[in-house]
Order: structure tokens, then sequence, then C-alpha cells
């Protein structure tokens, strides 16, 4: 198995916006030819046509004034696109336009046997004085996820990566890692963004029936839950989580038969007037001074609040274990939710990655789940996405 690898074509002059089309695809599992840190470097001729002949499964071409222009476009990349697309159905072209169809068609006659407007493509909308680049990357992403074969494995598997990408042998890698080089993305983001690919990737594999995946993740807790929370349980999906413990690799599946739950449960009611309710779960040490520092600085109350703790730390569970407590933590939230009348809940988490995957997984009809991620260099929480 290997994820598919796509052609960018494109005018050095509109990099900017390239390298955001480019992060986009890779949140969709759609790995770029060339590496985002080196495009805009000039390629040989024959490098670039045995790129798009044998090295891509397909050709995606950002249309704009200069791109049209370009004369090496026009000779070498659209006509070995059209070879490859001629000679394999499976290799798709598919053109984002930052011009309006009909005058793209124009510029670029005689460079292709049929016009351009013949490919399915995305639309780069005009907002005033800019254009919504990312919208139209989006939609080409989805676009080539339909269009893909994907390879056939029980369970499918795929690669989630924000902090490293994992070397395991997958049939879509969703890389984040481009969009947290700077530190936590902004809140829109995970929102707009992340939880977006998400969905047309979960999208994409609903309508092959795909339903049974193998995560393998190297990935902040945050993406974690809100990958599960994607897939979640009332989806229909099932999930087999690839988590290392103490350096050694196990699966922990969400159908797996459950243990008794080792963590201890205390419960504390709080100010009237709040709506909100606090989850703290820490198995790595006894530290309580993250999350009260975070309420004090932006002056934050909750209704309850709700701690999870084990006897001892650091605490190291199994994957039946981890059934427990994430399905516990669900009805648990739902009982607090109808106790106190409130509909929102923030989750301080310091955990392992694949209990982050199955408390998504089960969480449903439990209101907004404000996810926060600790920041080891600043010793601190900081928002991260928010389950809707």
């Amino acid at each position: 198995m290997s994820p598919p690898v796509y052609f960018l074509s494109y005018s050095r002059e509109n990099i900017g916006d390239v390298k955001e089309i480019a992060k986009t695809l890779m949140l969709h599992g759609i790995e770029v030819w060339q590496d985002i840190a080196n495009l805009g470097t000039g390629l040989a001729e024959s490098e670039i046509r045995k790129a798009i002949s044998i090295g891509s499964d397909g050709f995606l071409f950002f249309i704009t004034p200069q791109s049209v222009k370009s004369a090496f476009i026009r000779r070498v990349e659209l006509p070995e696109a059209e070879t490859k697309y001629k000679l394999d159905s499976g290799f798709q072209i598919v053109p984002i336009f930052g011009l309006p169809i009909d005058e793209a068609s124009t510029a670029l006659k005689g460079c292709l046997t049929v016009p351009i407007s013949n490919f399915n493509g995305a639309k780069v909308r005009d907002h005033g004085e800019s254009q919504d680049v990312l919208t139209a990357a989006q939609g080409a992403a989805e676009i080539i996820l339909e269009g893909l074969t994907i390879q056939e494995s029980d369970p499918l598997r795929i690669g989630l990566s924000s902090k490293q990408r994992t070397t395991a042998d997958v049939a879509l890698h969703l890389d984040f890692t481009k969009h947290f080089e700077n530190g936590l993305p902004a809140d829109k983001v995970w929102t707009e963004q992340f939880a977006g690919a998400l969905a047309r990737v979960k999208g994409a594999l609903v309508r092959r029936k795909r339903l049974s995946l193998r995560l393998h993740a190297f990935c902040h807790l945050s993406l974690g839950c809100l990958f599960g929370y994607i897939f979640r349980k009332t989806t229909g999906y099932r999930l087999e989580i690839e988590q290392i413990t103490n350096g050694e690799p196990t699966i922990w599946a969400t159908d797996a038969k459950r243990e008794p739950n080792p963590l201890r449960v205390i419960e504390l009611p709080g100010a009237l007037a709040s709506r909100d309710l606090c989850v703290k779960i820490n198995l790595m040490s006894a530290d309580d001074k993250s999350v009260a520092r975070y309420t004090e600085k932006n002056n934050m109350s909750y209704r309850a609040v709700l701690e999870l703790s084990p006897a001892h730390y650091p605490c190291t569970i199994t994957g039946c274990e981890a059934v427990a407590i994430a399905s516990d933590l669900a009805d648990k939230v739902k009982e607090f939710h109808a106790r106190y009348d409130t509909n929102r809940v923030h989750l301080f988490a310091a955990i392992p990655l694949g209990l982050s995957v199955l408390i998504g997984y089960n969480l449903n009809a439990s209101g907004t789940i404000q996810c926060y991620e600790f920041d080891n260099a600043r010793r601190e929480y900081f928002p991260a996405c928010a389950l809707i």
C-alpha cells in the first residue's frame, strides 16, 4: 500500500497560494510529488516528465493568469499529463480555476486535445479584493478523494501525523505536520480545516463502505480525539489504534472486551451560574496546577468538575481498560449535563494517544467538547479543537 501522490502544476509567481493548496491536499491524505519545502525550485524537463508519467497518481493544475502563459506548463506538463490520462484510467487531471473557466479554456487552447473545462475541477471564488484559494483546494481534494482507487485491506490502514510522519504501510496518510510547525494552530483552523478534512475523508470512505480502520498515529492528543469523534461509534465505524506502550506497539480496538475501569472518579459541584463542565483526566502525574492556572488566567468558572485519576503515577493501562474509561466518561458527561443543566465541556487530558481517540469515538450527544493541548515548553494548556 502507498498513499496517492499528485503532481502539482503551477507558476512560481503563485507560490504562496500553492503552498496552501499543498498543505490542504496533505490533510486529506493526498501526497504532493514535490516536497512543500522545495516548491518553486526548477527541475529538469526529464525529471518532470518522469514524475508525471511514472511517479504520480494524478495531476492538479492551478490555473492562474501566470500559469496559463508558462511555456513549460503548456509544452511539457499538460501534454505529458494528458498522455498519462489516456493510458491510465485511474489517473485524474483536476484543475483549480483561478480564472473564469471560459477564459482558461481559451488561454489553454492547443495545449490539450480537449478543453480544460472537460475535467472536473474547483473554482476559486472572489471575495472582494481576495480570492478563496483554501475553499477551492478543499473542493479539489474532495474531487480527488472521490476518484481514488483505494487499495483493499481490512481494516484499512490510515496514518495520522501532526508531530512526525508515521512510517507504517498505510493507504492514506493524513499529514497535519505543516500546520504545527509554528506551534498550535488557531481555533478556526481546527474547526474549518481539520474537522472538514477528516469529514471529507470519512465521506469518501463511507461511500466505499470502508467502515473498519486501523490508525497509525504520531499526533497531538486533541487531533486524536477529533479523529475519533469524526469516525465515532454512532457513524458505524470500527477502529483499531496502534498504541505504543513502553516502546512496544499494541492494538487497541473499539470493540475490545472491556475490563474494569481502573480510574477513581471525583465529582465536585461548582458555580451555580455556569453552564460549563470541567473534565480532568491525567494518567501521567499528580500535577493539578496547570488546569488551575489556565482557569484562573482566563477567569473561567465551572458548574461542576469531574476528575479521573489512577491510584499511582504514571499509570499504564490496557486497551480493554481504555475502552471502559472512554465509555464511562461519555456516560458521565451526559449524566452531568442532565443533572446540572450544562451544555459545554472543557477537557484537559494527559493520557495515551489511543485513549484520546477512544474518548472522541464514544462522545455523542454530549454538547460541545472543548479540547485543550498542553504545551510542554511553556508548561501550560491552550485551546485546541472543539467537538461540536
